[in-house]
């Protein structure tokens, strides 16, 4: 029974002895110590008894629903969490109320809208400390969810769409030959989509079964229309498919991780299918001290294009990385070896390339730097002008790209990315030169 703002509890054991008057307030503290104490029954009694004197009180509906959700009445409990939300007016209501919704949702294994309320729950944090709790819970959650969903938008503007060559002609033995095609600007844009399920075969070792989708398009600029007016946006189109499984394993105290994976791709261009492509796929990876790793992989890929019997791709391809972390970020030095193998004179080659990284751990004025530089080393097995010269194409490749990401300016745990890379090549044949800069606009995860 409720009097004048008290709320008087009958019990003859338990937290409460006899008759014992509660205010609101105190009956609020009780269920949130029978809570605690692992008494959810008793702390639905009190969270009801004080909504029968303040139906709309956003606590004790919140304090309900969790008394609910641990006696196993889920349902009961999303409703409840449900009405505290809508009758929540302060911003610290709202925080609280989102978390509940998540937890229900999480024991109702709805846990992709769970990790939904979670973001929710952090965007609207009125303090730090709050904002901490909702990531940490999205994480939990996430890491026990045996599925992952992952989207990704692509905007990159270029002033080379085409990689074409940045001369405009080139002597072999006394021939001037000329570029098929003009250095075209224009953006780039497309979304990705993974889908990956994970199946623990042990505490050490899993299967992951995926599915992926990429889909690119581009526009050109009116200057690029201009210089070449057989130039068509559905030139560079490009779209992927394909799916995947991999075995990964782990040591019990995550000193090394090693898996081997298979997927299989249809790749499409100008909106028709090209090629198909499997690719079979070994890495291991091994601490070798404070902040030290060393991994190495190994892919296998065969491609088979769709148009034209006979003519496939066979890439091997062979690297190590080493990583070390510091207090100021961790870089990262990879080194790699390709062989691709092909009928098709113009397209079988050796590559040789290394690559040095480094990410900044901490943000400096509320921005995540990403820095690389790039070099390689490519030789072809033909000549591209046999009837010219028989020397084999040689070309050398230095890239440079810098990735600002603004973890401060995130909505819901997504923040923006901004990078622009410089490419430069050099070739033996200047009509392969080519040097272009592109602008990538993005959105990340942040949490």
């Amino acid at each position: 029974m409720v009097f004048a703002g008290a709320l008087i509890v009958a019990s003859g054991n338990g937290a409460f002895a006899g008759e014992v008057r509660l205010t609101l307030p105190e009956a609020r503290k009780a269920a949130v110590r029978l809570l605690q104490a692992g008494q959810p029954e008793a702390a639905l009694i009190l969270a009801e008894g004080v909504l029968l004197g303040a139906p709309g009180d956003v606590h004790a509906m919140l304090l309900k629903a969790r008394a609910q959700q641990e006696l196993g009445l889920r349902s009961e409990a999303s409703r409840t969490a449900k009405q505290a939300w809508r009758g929540s007016s302060s911003e610290t209501d709202r925080f609280f109320s989102a978390m509940v919704r998540g937890g229900t949702y999480a024991a109702n294994g709805q846990s992709g809208v769970a990790q939904y309320w979670f973001r929710r729950a952090a965007q609207i944090a009125p303090e730090d400390a709050m904002r901490i709790a909702a990531v940490q819970d999205f994480r939990r959650l996430r890491s026990a969810t045996p599925w992952r969903l992952s989207l990704g938008l692509k905007f990159a503007p270029s002033d080379n769409l085409n990689g074409a060559s940045k001369s405009s002609s080139s002597d072999i033995n006394g021939v001037i030959v000329r570029p098929g095609s003009r250095p075209l600007p224009g953006v780039r844009y497309g979304i990705t989509a993974d889908y990956s399920y994970r199946y623990a075969l042990s505490k050490t070792a899993r299967l992951k079964f995926g599915i992926d989708l990429e889909l690119t398009r581009a526009q050109l600029t009116n200057q690029a229309k201009e210089s070449d007016p057989t130039a068509d946006n559905n030139d560079y189109r490009e779209d992927s498919f394909g799916v995947s499984v991999d075995y990964e394993a782990r040591a019990a105290d995550g000193r090394w991780l090693a898996s081997v994976g298979l997927d299989v791709h249809r790749n499409g261009r100008r909106g028709e299918a090209f090629s198909d492509s499997a690719t079979l796929s070994l890495f291991y990876g091994r601490a070798l001290g404070r902040g030290l790793t060393l991994s190495g992989r190994a892919k296998l890929r065969h491609e088979v294009l769709v148009k034209g019997s006979g003519r496939d791709l066979t890439t091997h391809e062979f690297g190590l990385a080493l990583g070390k972390q510091f207090a100021s970020g961790r870089l990262r030095l990879d080194a790699w070896h390709g062989d691709t193998q092909s009928d098709l004179y113009l397209v079988a080659k050796q590559t040789n390339g290394v690559q040095l990284s480094f990410f900044k751990a901490r943000p400096i004025k509320g921005m995540l730097p990403r820095i690389g530089v790039g070099y390689r080393d490519i030789d072809y097995d033909g000549a591209p002008f046999p009837f010219l010269s028989t020397q084999t194409r040689h070309d050398q490749e230095w890239n440079l790209s810098v990735d600002v990401l603004l973890p401060q300016v995130d909505f819901y745990g997504f923040a923006p990315e901004i990078g622009i890379s410089y490419r430069d090549r050099t070739s033996n044949y200047g009509i392969y030169e080519s040097e272009g800069t592109d602008l990538r606009l993005g959105i990340k995860s942040v949490f």
